[in-house]
C-alpha cells in the first residue's frame, strides 16, 4: 500500500486563562504546521524515510476562537468566569510551509503563519500581520519504508517578526526539539512524542513562565486507499506557573481527515478543541488545507542487467541468452532462455461434419481431467504438453488428441454415429392383419444422424427391422387410405425395441389445394365448442399437417348457413375456425403454419333452401395456402408429429 504525505500539526489547546494586565507578549496562536511527509495519516511527525530530493509543501487556512481571555478575580479570590474578556479572538490565519529532503532520512521545513484577521480587547482589530518564522529539521530512522518501527528527532528555531503585541508571536527568538516514536502497519499508525521548548520569559500580572515540555500522542487509520482519519493530543507542561489550578497547562485534541491524489496533491479538513484552561489556546479551532508531497512507488522493480552484458535488454545476460538480439517473452514458460515465444490456449471442440454440437466432453492433460459441453478452453497450455479428449452426443461418439504448440492449439473431436440399437416394426389393421405396403420414415431432423435417412422404407408383409442409434427417436408410419401413425420411442445400445402399430381407415385425403375431410367437424349448436366425436378426425388432420411440412401453411376456414343475421354468422364462423386452430396447436402443429379465417355465409357450397343444403354449408375446411400452384404432385410423407402413442415392446 502506498503511503501519502501528511501535514504535521503541533498546537496546544484550551479555551480560557486568568489574566489581569498585559506586560509582555507571547505566541497565543501556537499552531505549527509541518510539510507533508509521504503518508495519508498522522498529523504528528511519525518517523519514516523521505523521497530523496523530494519537495514538500502545505497551505492550511485556520480559524481559532478565543485563544486568550482575561478573567478578573472576584472579591473572595476566585475567578469570575461570567466577566471573561477575550484578549485574542476570531483569529483567521493562512499557515504556509515548505520542506525539502536532501537525503532519505532528513528533511528541512520552513513555515510561517500569515494572520489575515484577529481581534484584541473590546473587539479591536489587529490587522494583517505575520507570525514567527519557524525553521525545523527532521532526522529519523525507520525499520522499513512506510511501515514498522521508527524514531526521529525534530529540532527547531522560531524567529519573531513583531506579532507579539497581538499575542500572535513571541517577543524573542525561541527554540526547542521533539523526540518522536512511531509504528506503521499497512493501514494503521500510532505515535508519541516529547520535547523541550526554550521560550522567552512571560510576565502578565499573575501569569508568569518560560520554558516548558511538549508531549503528544496520535493514532491514524487509512479507511480507504489514500484517505486517512487521525486523532492527536498535544500539551505543554507547563506554559506558566499560575495561582489558579488547571490554567497552567494548555492541552488540545486535534482530529482531521486527509485525502491524497496519486500524483501527490492532498486535501486536509479538521478541527480541534481545548482539554484544559491553559493560556494561549483556543476554545475551538477549524482548518482546511491543501498540500503536496512525492509518493513512494511501492511497485517492486527488478534490478537492471549488468552493463554491456545484455544486448537485447531483456534482463538475461548474453552468456546464457539463446537469442541475444531478440527479447525474451515473459509468460511463465522458458522465461530464462532469452527467446521470444508464446503460450497460447488449447480448445477442445466436438464436431459432426465440421459443425459444433453440444456434446459432453472429457478433456485430460497435465492439469488433470475436466468436463464441459460443446467446447473446453485451457488457458496457457504449455507447449509440448499432451492432451486427449472424449465426447458423446446422442448416438455420436468420438475421441481426439493433440500436443500443445506455441500459440493457440485446436483439439477437434470428429464424432460419428453408432447405430447399435434395433427397431422391430410390425404394422396391422383393426383386424390384426398385416398391412402390406406400409412405409416407415424417421424424424431425421430431430434424430440428427442417429436414425435411417429421409427416404421412406416400405415394409414387406407389414414387418421389418431397422438399425438406429441409442436414444429417443420419433418414427412415422403411413399406409395408403389408412391413418398415419407417429410416436417417440427410447432405444438402448445392443437391444431391440418392438414397435407394433395398428392403423385404421382414414377419413382424410391430401389433395393439391386442400386437406379433404371425409367427415364433418361437429360443434355444439350456435357455439364454438367442438364435440368429442370430432376429436379423432382432427387428430388425423394434425397428423397429416405435421407429416407433410412441404405443403406449407394451412388456412382453417369456418363457414355457416344463411340462418340468422350476417354479422352473427361471420362471428360464429371465425370463433369456430379459431377453436379448431387451437385444437390442432394442442396436438403439436406449429402455430406459424395455421391461419384461422371465418367466412360466415358468404361461400355456400349448396342451397340454403333445404335442411340438407344448410348442413353442407355448415362446415370447416383446411385449405393449403402455399400449394395453390404446385410444380408437381403432392407427396404424402410423414413429418414432425404431435401425438405420441405408447410403444409396444
Amino acid at each position: 500500500m502506498k503511503r501519502i504525505p501528511t501535514l504535521l500539526l503541533i498546537a496546544a489547546a484550551a479555551p480560557n486563562a486568568a489574566l489581569a494586565a498585559t506586560t509582555a507578549g507571547f505566541d497565543a496562536h501556537n499552531f505549527h504546521l509541518n510539510a507533508a511527509d509521504g503518508q495519508p495519516i498522522s498529523p504528528l511527525e511519525v518517523p519514516s524515510p523521505f523521497i530523496t530530493r523530494g519537495v514538500f509543501g502545505a497551505a492550511v487556512f485556520e480559524y481559532a476562537k478565543t485563544p486568550l481571555v482575561r478573567v478578573p478575580a472576584s472579591s473572595d479570590g476566585t475567578m469570575d468566569w461570567s466577566k471573561a474578556e477575550p484578549m485574542l479572538d476570531d483569529v483567521a490565519a493562512l499557515n504556509l510551509n515548505l520542506g525539502w529532503a536532501p537525503v532519505r532520512f532528513a528533511r528541512v521545513d520552513v513555515g510561517i503563519p500569515l494572520f489575515v484577521a484577529s481581534s484584541g480587547l473590546d473587539g479591536a482589530a489587529n490587522g494583517f500581520t505575520a507570525g514567527d518564522l519557524r525553521v525545523q529539521a527532521t532526522v529519523g530512522w525507520s525499520q522499513e519504508e512506510q511501515r514498522g518501527f521508527g524514531i526521529a528527532v525534530q529540532p527547531y528555531v522560531a524567529i519573531p517578526l513583531g506579532a507579539d503585541a497581538a499575542f500572535l508571536g513571541n517577543s524573542a527568538i525561541s527554540a526547542g526539539g521533539d523526540l518522536a516514536l512511531g509504528y506503521h502497519t499497512d493501514k494503521f499508525i500510532v505515535a508519541a512524542s516529547a520535547g523541550y521548548a526554550l521560550e522567552p520569559d512571560i510576565q502578565l500580572d499573575n501569569l508568569s513562565g518560560a520554558d516548558h515540555v511538549n508531549v503528544g500522542g496520535m493514532v491514524g487509520y487509512e479507511v480507504v486507499d489514500n484517505l486517512g482519519i487521525n486523532a492527536e493530543v498535544r500539551a505543554g507542561l507547563p506554559l506558566a506557573a499560575n495561582d489558579w489550578p488547571g490554567t497552567e497547562t494548555p492541552a488540545e485534541i486535534i482530529a482531521h481527515a486527509k485525502y491524497q491524489l496519486p500524483f501527490g496533491l492532498d486535501f486536509l479538513l479538521g478541527g480541534a478543541g481545548g482539554l484544559s484552561y491553559g493560556a494561549g489556546t483556543p476554545a475551538w479551532r477549524a482548518f482546511v488545507g491543501v498540500g503536496y508531497g512525492p509518493v513512494f512507488d511501492a511497485t517492486p522493480k527488478a534490478p537492471p542487467p549488468p552493463v554491456d552484458l545484455d544486448a537485447d535488454d531483456d534482463g538475461i545476460n548474453d552468456d546464457v541468452d539463446q537469442c541475444k538480439m531478440e527479447k525474451e517473452t515473459v509468460n511463465d514458460w522458458k522465461d530464462t532462455d532469452g527467446c521470444p515465444d508464446g503460450i497460447g490456449n488449447l480448445t477442445a471442440r466436438s464436431l459432426v461434419d465440421g459443425k459444433s454440437v453440444p456434446a459432453s466432453i472429457t478433456l485430460s492433460g497435465p492439469t488433470g481431467a475436466q468436463t464441459g459441453t460443446a467446447s473446453i478452453k485451457v488457458d496457457k497450455a504449455e507447449p509440448g504438453s499432451a492432451w486427449t479428449a472424449k465426447a458423446t452426443y446422442k448416438c455420436y461418439t468420438g475421441e481426439g488428441s493433440a500436443t500443445a504448440k506455441e500459440g493457440d492449439t485446436a483439439l477437434d473431436i470428429a464424432m460419428k454415429p453408432s447405430l447399435d440399437a434395433k427397431a422391430a416394426i410390425e404394422v396391422v389393421n383393426k383386424k390384426g392383419k398385416p398391412v402390406d405396403g406400409a412405409t416407415v420414415k424417421w424424424d431425421v431432423q430431430e434424430g440428427g444422424g442417429c436414425v435411417p435417412g429421409a427416404t421412406p422404407v416400405a415394409l414387406a408383409g407389414g414387418k421389418g427391422e431397422q438399425a438406429v442409434g441409442a436414444g429417443k427417436h420419433r418414427v412415422f408410419i403411413t399406409a395408403k387410405e389408412m391413418t398415419n401413425f407417429s410416436g417417440e420411442f427410447e432405444f438402448t445400445t445392443g437391444a431391440t425395441t418392438t414397435i407394433r402399430v395398428e392403423l385404421d381407415s382414414t377419413r382424410i385425403k391430401l389433395e393439391e389445394k386442400q386437406i379433404v375431410i371425409l367427415d364433418k367437424v361437429f360443434f355444439e349448436t350456435n357455439k364454438d365448442i367442438i364435440k368429442p366425436e370430432s376429436f379423432k378426425l382432427l387428430d388425423e388432420v394434425a397428423s397429416v399437417v405435421m407429416a407433410n411440412p412441404q405443403v406449407g401453411r394451412v388456412e382453417v376456414s369456418g363457414h355457416t348457413d344463411s340462418d340468422g343475421d350476417d354479422a352473427s354468422n361471420l362471428d360464429l364462423s371465425q370463433r369456430r375456425a379459431e377453436s379448431v386452430k387451437r385444437y390442432l396447436e394442442g396436438k403439436g402443429v406449429d402455430p406459424a403454419r395455421l391461419i384461422a379465417k371465418g367466412y360466415g355465409e358468404t361461400k355456400p357450397i349448396d342451397s340454403n333452401k333445404s335442411s340438407k343444403g344448410k348442413a353442407n354449408n355448415r362446415r370447416v375446411e383446411f385449405n393449403l395456402i402455399d400449394q395453390a400452384s404446385p410444380t408437381g404432385p403432392v407427396e404424402v410423407t410423414p413429418g414432425t408429429p404431435g401425438a405420441t402413442p405408447a410403444p409396444t415392446k
